[in-house]
């Protein structure tokens, strides 16, 4: 979660870059970068991934 939003573009990168130092310690997972004003709407509607993530996921 970040605290403000920011271009599809720059997500795409830090994402990217947070994947590969992941891979490199054998931890293969999804990563999600989303602002806390679009997660904490989305976190009690179950229609949305944030709700899951939140609920099952771990914070890096």
């Amino acid at each position: 979660m970040i605290d403000k939003s920011m271009y599809f573009t720059a997500k795409k990168h830090i994402r990217g870059r947070i994947s590969i130092r992941l891979a490199e310690s054998h931890i293969y997972s999804d990563v999600i970068i989303q602002s806390a004003d679009i997660a904490n709407e989305r976190k009690d509607k179950f229609r949305y991934l944030t709700y899951y993530a939140l609920k099952e996921g771990l914070a890096v």
